[in-house]
This record gives structure tokens, C-alpha cells and sequence, in this order.
């Protein structure tokens, strides 16, 4: 029965020994929890070489990057350039497009004019043989030629700018008539056409000349009178008063 107490002896002082080294463990913690934490030194000597090198790349761009930059510029430039050359050349093209335009109008439009220059010339083709049909009259198998309405045109026309003259006359032929020239009795019914004139009448006929009237029809062996009121065409080999035209304009007093 000895034994017994020796065990518990055993195991009282193992207890002890176990429940001292667990103090012992914890008292560095705590000892270590105490301790205050000194604050982290601070090198004043200033910034290192990394800090340098660091503000030095934040100064600006590089010299790789202002590169690039003008790189992007000269291709924005060109960009533009190119588009300005489009744009000129669109320009152009249009410019071209109208100008072809107008010459085919200038093309159509001279077409047009020839054509209708073809028109007139056919018109007064027909115009002049219609002429010559209503200038040819055959009278005692000879033959004759009278006034046209372009040739009335040309003596009305002359006489017209000599209206505010004396008896709207050119100064030669007025003269003549202020002389005291009178014509006879009844020779608004006899100078007609188809009247041969009489010796005793020839003196009241005055030549006037065919270059008076620029673009009248000469007609060989004939000449033009003035008789009064009126211009007359004589066939002269017969004295025959081929045509006449009566000119409005002229006012001679009876």
C-alpha cells in the first residue's frame, strides 16, 4: 500500500512543473505586448537616385514620343492635303462635266442655226422664183420686168428719209419741182402700166439713177423716172412705163 502516496507525489510534482512552464511561456508575450514600437527613422539626407530618375521621366514627353506626335501631325497634315486634292480634283471633274455640257449645247445650238439657215435659203430660193414668176410679163411678144416687193421697199424706204424735206423730195428733184414745173391734166390716170410715152410728155420725166436704191433688181434697157408722185420703170427701146410704184411720202401741190 506504500506505493500509492509515491505516485500521487509523482504526479502532483509533474502537474507543478507543467503549470510552471506554461507560465514561464506566457510571460514573454507579455513582456513583448508591453514594449512600445519606436517609430521608423526617417532618412532626411533627401531623395534617392530612383526618386530622381522618377522626376526626371515626369518632366515631359521624350524625345520617342515628341517623335510620334510629329509623326501624327505630318500624317494629319497629309491627310488633309490629300483630302484638299480630292476635293480639287472633284471640282475639276465637275468643271469638265459642265464644260463638255456646253459645248454639246454650243454643238446642238449651231446644228440648229445651220438648219435653219438651210430653211432660209431654201424660203428665199422659193421667194426669188416666185419673183422672177410675178416679174415676167409679156406684152407685144417682148419681154418685161417688173417691180418686186423688195424693189418697192428699196424706193418707198429712200424716199421715206427725205419725208421732212420740200414735198418730202431729195434736194435735186425739189428743186426742179419749186422751178414751177407742172405736169399735165390727167396724168395720174395715164402714167400706169402699159403707157408708151408721148414726145410731148418725155420732158416731165426725171432720171433717177438705180444706185439711189441699194439692192433693187437693174434690169438692162430699162431706167427709172420720177413723175410726181410716183418712181416708174421704162422699158427704153419702146418708152413703154414697165411698172410703177407709188411713193406715199411724196406731196407735191397741184
Amino acid at each position: 500500500m506504500k506505493p500509492q502516496p509515491i505516485f500521487k507525489w509523482l504526479v502532483l510534482v509533474g502537474s507543478s512543473a507543467a503549470i510552471s512552464l506554461s507560465i514561464a511561456a506566457a510571460e514573454p508575450d507579455k513582456k513583448d505586448g508591453d514594449k512600445k514600437e519606436k517609430p521608423e527613422r526617417v532618412d532626411n539626407k533627401g531623395p534617392d537616385k530612383g526618386d530622381k530618375a522618377d522626376r526626371k521621366d515626369n518632366k515631359g514627353p521624350t524625345k520617342a514620343g515628341k517623335a510620334e506626335r510629329r509623326e501624327e501631325r505630318a500624317d494629319d497634315r497629309r491627310e488633309q492635303v490629300e483630302r484638299k486634292q480630292e476635293r480639287s480634283e472633284n471640282r475639276q471633274g465637275r468643271a469638265e462635266d459642265k464644260r463638255e455640257r456646253v459645248e454639246d449645247h454650243k454643238e446642238r445650238v449651231e446644228d440648229r442655226r445651220e438648219q435653219a439657215e438651210d430653211r432660209r435659203e431654201r424660203i428665199e430660193d422659193r421667194q426669188e422664183r416666185a419673183e422672177d414668176r410675178e416679174r415676167k410679163i409679156y406684152k407685144r411678144g417682148e419681154f418685161r420686168e417688173r417691180f418686186v416687193d423688195r424693189d418697192r421697199d428699196h424706193i418707198v424706204t429712200y424716199f421715206a428719209g427725205h419725208k421732212g424735206h420740200s414735198h418730202g423730195l431729195p434736194p435735186g428733184l425739189a428743186g426742179k419741182w419749186d422751178s414751177g414745173r407742172r405736169l399735165p391734166a390727167g396724168w395720174r390716170d395715164r402714167v400706169v402700166t402699159g403707157y408708151v410715152i408721148e414726145d410731148e410728155w418725155r420732158p416731165y420725166f426725171e432720171p433717177v439713177p438705180y444706185s439711189w436704191f441699194p439692192g433693187i433688181t437693174v434690169v438692162p434697157d430699162t431706167q427709172l423716172y420720177w413723175y410726181g408722185d410716183r418712181v416708174v420703170r421704162v422699158y427704153e427701146p419702146t418708152r413703154e412705163v414697165v411698172d410703177v410704184v407709188v411713193v406715199p411720202t411724196i406731196h407735191i401741190d397741184l
